[in-house]
């Protein structure tokens, strides 16, 4: 923030884990608020008086765009080094303020960022467990490397520091042995040269990249406000966070699973990762939830990452647009962004459902103002699956080498085929 009004002596920064954009990323993400994360923090910081303030600008608005700093990256004159974890809780403003300051920031910013980024919760970069996985080879010494930096900008010491590449991030893979991944990387930019894969969701519960079929398909669950699903792990703040085994919820019937076939070969994917979907509710607001996971071999469902939208923001956070009844409204999910190798044997699933408590506070379904009322209504919440509705996960499948397809191509080749919406298989069953 302090760099957005460009101070006159500000020379350079370290930032750790921090946001870019408070309402998206610290208290509203897609328009849900982010309960454990903004009320503990308000309750150890002594600031709980707040918590009435904050509740009543659910919709983003003037105040929030002073909490901005990606509203301001072209004023940013200072080279910044980005220091972050995949499940940490502020991931998305760490890669959102190296890209766009690498790119878009004033002479001085422009072309002299870092970016840092490991396989961490939030300021656990002095251990190898991340929730109920270990990564290693994975901990880092900040202090270190902010010494480096510091010496480079404040004292004009030639370090080194600014002839390595910019990028450095530890791809992720599975924990066992053999599996590829779980190693450190370097980059010229970010993110790493990807081709954008959709992965459809199928009305017998499979996750493909063929196309959705042409007959009309939907799934349709009863989310309950007063009996949400319970917060299994991700990007927390004051309780369980990192990869965490996604069973025990999957298995609720307010709760689409939809998986691949057992990969044959390894998938990498690096980048921003999205759900787009087609859905309809009995009610006027609801929320809707995607987790993407990695399923073991021994059945394990390890969480990669989530995110959320409010029906009501689903076209502006600015403005809310109320659903009407049972039509169906197309909406785009933020699941941030991650470096993870999906290993042979192994499969990808994703979790449709409409809450994820106390992570978020559960929608209330009536329309009415955040926090207006204690009243909830049960809605019937529906995800269509067919070609006029293909609801679909878009995820950043790796280039380099074309290791991941069955026929290597150019990178060109890659952005034509994507263009014309054509994807290679990716998947594969045991059998072959």
């Amino acid at each position: 923030m302090m760099a957005g009004s460009a101070p006159p002596h500000l020379v350079c920064q370290f930032v750790e884990i921090a946001a870019t954009n408070l309402y998206s990323q610290a208290v509203y993400p897609g328009g849900v608020f982010l309960k454990n994360l903004a009320e503990g923090w308000l309750t150890i910081q002594g600031a709980r008086n707040l918590l009435p303030y904050i509740e009543s600008r659910a919709s983003y608005d003037a105040t929030w765009e002073r909490l901005n700093l990606e509203s301001r990256f072209g004023v940013v004159k200072v080279p910044v080094y980005h220091w972050g974890g995949w499940h940490d809780i502020f991931i998305e403003g760490t890669i959102n303020g190296f890209v766009g300051l690498q790119q878009n920031g004033a002479t001085g910013a422009r072309g002299k960022q870092k970016l840092l980024v490991g396989p961490w919760t939030h300021g656990s970069w002095d251990q190898t467990r991340q929730g109920e996985l270990n990564f290693p080879n994975s901990t880092r010494d900040d202090l270190s490397e902010a010494r480096r930096w510091f010496e480079y900008w404040l004292l004009g010491r030639d370090n080194g520091i600014m002839s390595e590449p910019a990028v450095k991030y530890y791809m992720m893979g599975a924990v066992e042995n053999g599996a590829p991944g779980n190693v450190w990387r370097t980059e010229r930019e970010w993110p790493p040269r990807a081709t954008v894969t959709p992965f459809y969701f199928r009305d017998n519960g499979e996750l493909t990249t063929e196309k959705s079929a042409t007959t009309p398909a939907a799934r349709s669950y009863q989310y309950d406000p007063k009996n949400p699903i319970q917060t299994q792990g991700g990007r927390n703040l004051l309780m369980q966070s990192g990869p965490y085994d996604q069973r025990s919820v999957e298995s609720r019937a307010d709760v689409w699973v939809f998986t691949t076939p057992v990969l044959g070969q390894p998938l990498e994917i690096a980048g921003k990762i999205t759900a787009k979907l087609w859905v309809s509710s009995s009610a006027k607001d609801t929320d809707f939830m995607v987790k993407l996971t990695d399923v073991y071999p021994d059945g394990r469902s390890m969480l990669v990452s989530d995110g959320t939208i409010r029906a009501r923001h689903r076209y502006s956070l600015w403005r809310e647009n109320f659903m009407t009844p049972d039509s169906i409204y197309p909406c785009e999910v933020d699941l941030w962004s991650t470096a993870i190798i999906f290993n042979k044997g192994h499969r990808l699933r994703v979790a449709i459902s409409s809450s994820n408590a106390p992570r978020f506070d559960p929608n209330p379904n009536t329309g009415r103002p955040f926090r207006a009322d204690n009243t909830t209504v049960v809605a019937t919440n529906t995800l269509h699956l067919d070609a006029a509705h293909p609801s679909h996960l878009s995820l950043p499948v790796s280039i380099p080498g074309g290791g991941l397809l069955r026929e290597r191509v150019a990178p060109n080749d890659l952005r034509i085929r994507a263009a014309r919406g054509e994807s290679s298989r990716l998947l594969e069953t045991n059998s072959s």
